[in-house]
């Protein structure tokens, strides 16, 4: 009895990680016409379990191997463009958000140096109005020196002049006893002499 032998096919998936940037793709036309050779494939399969493995079958099975290779080799093809151009996306959107993370690290740094220029000058307007208002409290301060200096040459003029004052006031009361005393001796020496 003549051996019966089937023969596997499997469907070739691609493997790898699923691209975060992308949707999976419609099936394209290659895709449709790798299912469509499958599936005769299979139903080719189930056709020479029947046979005997004479030369034809031999030369089928040896055909049936290389068409598989061949789209094999054309799946992996596709999954490498496929793969090139998702890289490529990474890359450009990996620029884009690179270019977006300088931009908005320039625009930080500016508008830090922005407030710092504005709190610069804030400081500098309020150091020059300390600095007025301590000007004008020396200023005040020496006036009010000036002004009591003025005071206490007045009060001291005024004190020389009631010194002097007294002093003339007591040289006149001196000047009239003295007088009057002249008179009376005068007078009692006057006295006397008529007695």
């Amino acid at each position: 009895m003549a051996t019966r032998r089937a023969v596997e096919v499997t469907r070739v998936i691609p493997l790898g990680p699923p691209s975060a940037l992308r949707p999976l793709p419609p099936l394209s036309q290659e895709a449709r016409l790798t299912s469509v050779m499958f599936n005769a494939i299979d139903r080719k399969r189930a056709w020479l379990a029947t046979e005997e493995p004479n030369e034809r079958v031999l030369q089928w099975l040896e055909w049936e191997r290389q068409e598989k290779q061949r789209w094999v080799k054309l799946m992996n093809k596709i999954d490498k463009k496929e793969e090139a151009k998702c890289a490529k996306l990474e890359q450009q959107v990996d620029k884009i958000r690179s270019e977006k993370e300088t931009k908005l690290k320039k625009e930080r740094m500016r508008h830090e140096a922005k407030m710092l220029k504005s709190k610069n000058k804030e400081q500098e307007r309020l150091d020059k109005l300390e600095e007025k208002l301590e000007r004008q409290r020396y200023e005040n301060e020496a006036i009010e020196r000036k002004r009591s200096g003025k005071q206490k040459q007045k009060d001291r003029e005024n004190v020389a002049k009631l010194e002097e004052w007294k002093y003339e006031n007591n040289k006149k009361e001196r000047e009239e006893r003295e007088d009057e005393a002249i008179k009376g001796n005068r007078n009692r020496n006057r006295k006397w002499a008529v007695k």
